[in-house]
């Protein structure tokens, strides 16, 4: 299923997170989706795959927490 074209749909501040190394989301795909949705951030964690939040919680909990307060 390909959703990508409703992506210009999202209107709510939108911070893509994906992994250097991920080979079920690869960066390209992320960068896609960030740039289908007006105003997104992308984030690409370096030597992360698929479980960024795991591999490397201290860097995406900072990312995630700083695009939640407003910030980059």
């Amino acid at each position: 299923m390909d959703l990508r074209p409703d992506l210009g749909a999202i209107t709510a501040p939108t911070l893509v997170l994906g992994g250097s190394a991920d080979p079920s989301t690869p960066p390209v795909h992320a960068a896609a989706i960030a740039e289908g949705i007006p105003g997104a951030r992308l984030r690409v964690l370096e030597g992360a795959a698929h479980l960024g939040n795991v591999e490397q919680a201290d860097v995406y909990n900072a990312a995630l927490v700083a695009h939640l307060e407003g910030g980059s």
